[in-house]
């Protein structure tokens, strides 16, 4: 059915070649084996193609160590290889990082290099206060103002900056650099409120974030919609973020969340910068379980939003 309607379909993996599993293990395992990088790989080609598949999209997001670098990038190298040899169609996409030259980061993958060796990057640019915030702190010219900083999770000058840096990197945005955005919110709890704000961190100093927990974007809307326990809502223009306020028992929550309206102004960026496309994590994020508890409004408005972004590059 999915070819039918032009869409393809991938195996996604966030393991790195181990020599006792085929399947690979968490990272870094074996990556600097070349009998485990063929092991792995070998798998990855055998179950792609056994299963009808179209590639691969490889996830791996830890446990890489700076030594261990351009092993990463060689065992990429081989799965392409191997890929190519099997299904010269087949697609090998990989997970990244919004900002490619983060120190934090960077010194664990080459991306200049896996860029050039897969067909595109999907630069995750969400839960970006968690991951960057020694740079997420540069917005913010004094301590007690980045405390009380939104923690919003895919704000407007940190795509921006993103963009800016493969382009530094001379990453061809074009054919190689898809935007992932989210369609799901954090919400956090106001333990420690500074008059009619919620502070952003509750250790500054180590940059410790307020409790939090993911939240899909269709129980924030029914959270919006219930209407009785919401006590503020409304949208930080400069970041491109809703946010919305509420009690329960007593206890104050801050949700911090994109929804068409913010992811609009996003995929226009991305459209402006003629990015190769635009994804996100998860589609599911917008649909309950039973059909009938649907928002269909909003879901039609969040379909609607990709408009502004043109599919013919």
């Amino acid at each position: 059915m999915a070819h039918e309607n032009n869409v393809r379909v991938v195996l996604a993996s966030g393991r790195c070649p181990s020599l006792t599993n085929p399947e690979g293990e968490a990272c870094p395992a074996d990556v600097n084996s070349t009998e485990a990088v063929e092991i792995w790989s070998d798998y990855l080609v055998n179950r792609t193609n056994a299963e009808g598949l179209d590639g691969v999209n490889l996830d791996i997001e830890g446990g890489i160590l700076p030594e261990h670098r351009d092993d990463l990038t060689a065992a990429v190298m081989t799965l392409r290889r191997k890929m190519l040899e099997r299904n010269p169609l087949s697609q090998l996409s990989m997970d990244s990082f919004c900002l490619p030259t983060d120190p934090t980061r960077s010194k664990f993958y080459d991306w200049v290099e896996l860029t050039d060796i897969v067909d595109f990057i999907f630069a995750m640019c969400y839960d970006m206060p968690f991951m960057v915030q020694n740079i997420y702190s540069e917005f913010y010219e004094t301590a007690w103002e980045f405390s009380e900083a939104p923690l919003v999770q895919a704000a407007f000058p940190m795509l921006r900056r993103g963009i800016d840096q493969h382009i530094e990197l001379s990453i061809n945005i074009t054919s190689k650099v898809v935007l992932g955005l989210p369609w799901y919110g954090y919400e956090f709890d106001c333990t420690q409120p500074h008059g009619s704000q919620c502070i952003m961190y509750e250790d500054w100093v180590n940059q410790k974030p307020r409790p939090s927990r993911e939240i899909d974007l269709k129980d924030i809307l029914d959270i919006s919609r219930g209407g009785g326990d919401v006590t503020d809502e409304g949208e930080d223009e400069e970041n491109a973020a809703k946010f919305l306020e509420y009690n329960v028992e007593g206890l104050r929550h801050e949700i911090w969340y994109d929804d068409a309206e913010t992811l609009a102004r996003k995929y226009k960026l991305a459209e402006d910068f003629n990015m190769k496309g635009v994804g996100w994590w998860t589609v599911d994020a917008i649909y309950h379980d039973d059909p009938a508890d649907d928002d269909v409004e909003n879901i039609q408005a969040m379909w609607d939003a990709l408009e502004v972004f043109s599919l013919v590059k």
